[in-house]
């Protein structure tokens, strides 16, 4: 334990020391020319780039990590580079790997580029396989409801609705349907009851329904004078503040308060929308 304690004193000494000798080497990192808010940096060149930055610029680097860093008097990236693994992992545990690889531009992490969301879906599975067509409409019409919050409160319009039903015996079925661009949450849910009714065809008992608007486009929902009421859409607003506030779960449709065992399993797109 003494010689541990004796060889991190030495350590810090040295880099202490080392921290003196050093010329200023504060220096401005600007973008140049006026562009988006982004400096490129020519392959090879990122360790030098990155190295008189304050170690509080790595990410992942808390307050905590900060402090301790700043006592063992690493206070720039180029500094913390230059310290050994196993004294950074001996103070951080695992991190301190991760730590030294980032100061000194390693980052395995992939990246993933940015894409927009192309669709959102909710589906419900049964507990039990039902024939209750009023109960899957009340379920159908509030789950068009919360996607309409949820397209409104991300400032998005969709142009596609897609129903889907699967049978107890596993057989899945689709009805689609393009339509104007739109977030208003009546006409939405009336399409989807539209395209329940040409779906479902068999009769049979139905173990699980789900909605989908995809087709979706940055966007406000404009009111439309022929088809909204001012009324309607005063209720439709205050509806959201209360989502807002206090959950997608914290208001629905009277119609929705149904006796139903169901099972609520989130929707994940296969186009990763």
């Amino acid at each position: 334990m003494y010689v541990l304690c004796i060889e991190l004193l030495l350590l810090l000494l040295y880099f202490n020391i080392f921290l003196k000798k050093q010329p200023n080497q504060v220096s401005k990192i600007t973008t140049g020319k006026p562009t988006n808010g982004t400096k490129y940096v020519p392959n090879g060149e990122e360790k030098g780039f990155l190295a008189p930055l304050p170690v509080g610029k790595i990410p992942g680097v808390g307050d905590q990590t900060h402090k301790k860093l700043n006592f063992m008097g690493v206070r720039t990236i180029e500094t913390l580079s230059q310290i050994p693994i196993r004294l950074l992992e001996r103070e951080f545990g695992k991190p301190g790997r991760s730590l030294w690889e980032k100061a000194n531009a390693i980052d395995p992490t992939p990246i993933v580029p940015y894409h927009e969301q192309k669709s959102m879906s909710k589906e419900r599975t049964f507990v039990e396989d039902t024939l209750d067509v009023m109960m899957m409409k009340h379920l159908l019409l509030d789950m068009a409801d919360k996607l309409s919050f949820e397209l409104r409160a991300s400032g998005k319009l969709a142009s596609t609705i897609t129903v889907k039903i699967r049978y107890a015996d596993f057989n899945t079925y689709t009805k689609q349907k393009n339509i104007s661009y739109t977030a208003n949450d009546r006409l939405l849910g009336q399409h989807v009851l539209d395209l329940f009714d040409k779906v479902y065809e068999r009769r049979q008992l139905i173990r699980l329904i789900g909605v989908k608007y995809s087709g979706l486009v940055q966007g406000s929902y404009q009111i439309n004078l022929f088809d909204d009421t001012m009324e309607h859409i005063h209720l439709m607003q205050q509806m959201d503040r209360i989502r807002r506030r206090f959950g997608a779960d914290s208001i629905m449709r009277a119609s929705g308060l149904v006796k139903a065992k169901v099972l609520y399993q989130p929707h994940l797109p296969p186009d990763g929308g």
